[in-house]
């Protein structure tokens, strides 16, 4: 079986640049609160900091799903009113951003419950592609709430400001693999996640 790989990278020479990972075993009597994953993942950011890595900036990722969506073909499973939809959420909520002013932070990026690994000797983090700096919400708009009560001075409306916009990213790349039918309900789940957000806002 190959080892788990990341994301192949090209470099400026055009070859491929390729990272090999142990392979990780689950255990299935783990036991992992909320708590426990607050507290890694906060881990991670420490170590992230001292990598001494240029990490890109958490909004280039939103910015390439806006890009998709205005690809009419790439989104031909999603419904018209439901591509308005979420043009508009990101035409709405991505200016507001712009004033934000906020501590910057190493971030996974994506650290939701499919990118840690639950082994014998603790939680792992896996799946480092979408590493960026940014607010710390960012990451905390991916946990649930027991997971996000371990990080202090928390801005709450950018958590949900992000959270909104995160949901507008995921229904995006779902909708463009809605072939899949895990994508597809994934897909219905976060658009109404959004049309619920933008209807409490009005």
């Amino acid at each position: 079986e190959p080892l788990k790989g990341s994301t192949p990278l090209r470099d400026p020479t055009g070859a491929f640049v390729v990272t090999l990972w142990h392979r990780l075993e689950q255990d299935p009597t783990a036991v992992v609160t909320g708590a426990m994953v607050g507290r890694s993942l906060q881990q991670v950011h420490r170590a992230l900091m001292m990598s001494g890595v240029e990490l890109p900036d958490y909004r280039l990722g939103l910015q390439r799903a806006r890009r998709a969506l205005g690809d009419d073909l790439l989104m031909s499973a999603l419904g018209s009113d439901n591509l308005v939809l979420l043009r508009d959420a990101f035409d709405a909520l991505l200016p507001q951003l712009d004033n934000r002013v906020f501590p910057r932070c190493a971030l996974h990026g994506e650290p939701h419950a499919g990118n840690y690994v639950v082994t014998a000797s603790g939680i792992r983090w896996i799946d480092f592609e979408s590493v960026c700096t940014g607010p710390t919400e960012w990451d905390l708009a991916f946990l649930p709430d027991d997971a996000r009560e371990v990080f202090t001075d928390v801005d709450r409306e950018l958590l949900a400001l992000l959270s909104t916009l995160n949901s507008a990213r995921v229904a995006t790349w779902c909708w463009v693999r809605s072939r899949f039918p895990e994508m597809r309900r994934h897909g219905v789940h976060h658009l109404d996640l959004v049309r619920a957000s933008l209807r409490a806002q009005q």
